[in-house]
């Protein structure tokens, strides 16, 4: 938890404005302001996998919009006191989630890391994947 909130989500650091894209083909379920200045967007996918992305400084897509993956569908924010960024946020950054059956689930387990510089994530983040990585089932 940051700042007591439940964080659920890797945070990618990207420059203020940059093209967010679409992780996968899918449906945009919701595409708005949260009422606290937290514009989001959320696209379901046909594999039971959902995507929340957080931190939009504008939205280029409208909800019942059929995405494909890899479709620009808004623009990055997170600068404090910008439009989308919400009140709890430290910089410019994308906020993601993944939830698989509605429920949250490490994104980077669906992310192609070739793609993601690991300089990008915070060390816990990485820490962790590379436990759930390598982690072997006991017997």
């Amino acid at each position: 938890a940051a700042l007591g909130v439940q964080h659920n989500a890797v945070d990618i650091r990207q420059l203020q404005g940059s093209k967010v894209r679409s992780a996968a083909d899918g449906v945009v379920s919701k595409a708005a302001d949260n009422g606290f200045g937290y514009s989001y967007i959320i696209i379901t996918h046909p594999d039971g996998l959902m995507t929340l992305y957080g931190h939009i400084s504008e939205i280029l897509i409208k909800e019942g919009e059929l995405v494909r993956q890899g479709q620009v569908i808004g623009l990055s924010g997170g600068m404090p006191g910008t439009k989308g960024a919400g009140w709890l946020t430290t910089g410019p950054h994308l906020h993601l989630e993944v939830f698989k059956n509605y429920k949250h689930t490490n994104p980077l387990l669906y992310l192609p890391l070739e793609y993601l510089p690991v300089s990008t994530l915070q060390t816990t983040e990485v820490q962790n994947l590379i436990k759930e990585k390598i982690s072997v089932p006991k017997n």
